[in-house]
């Protein structure tokens, strides 16, 4: 007999985990962290991702919309932290007026 879950129980565990971690990430995201924590949790969500398709043997619907999410919260986390493009400085004219 073997001491291993069923691998339904064990996708059941990883989804939860990942569920956990994508939450992690929106509140890394609100709370404006820096780039290298922003980096981390998308790390642990990508391969938490791979382990459950392994796991599972297969792409589903549901897998396929975790996949999304994370694209999503990945471009989202990089453009936080892109270089906000310089506007013109643009100066005040002086304003003439008869006293």
């Amino acid at each position: 007999m073997s001491r291993n879950p069923p691998k339904r129980y064990q996708a059941q565990l990883l989804r939860r985990e990942l569920d956990e971690w994508i939450d992690r990430w929106r509140f890394e995201i609100r709370a404006e962290s820096t780039q290298h924590h922003l980096r981390n949790v998308g790390t642990v969500c990508a391969l938490l991702y791979e382990k459950w398709c392994k796991l599972q043997g297969y792409q589903t619907a549901e897998t396929k919309a975790y996949a999304d999410q994370i694209d999503d919260l990945a471009v989202l986390s990089e453009r936080m932290w892109e270089a906000e493009p310089l506007m013109p400085v643009v100066k005040a004219r002086p304003s003439l007026r008869v006293v």
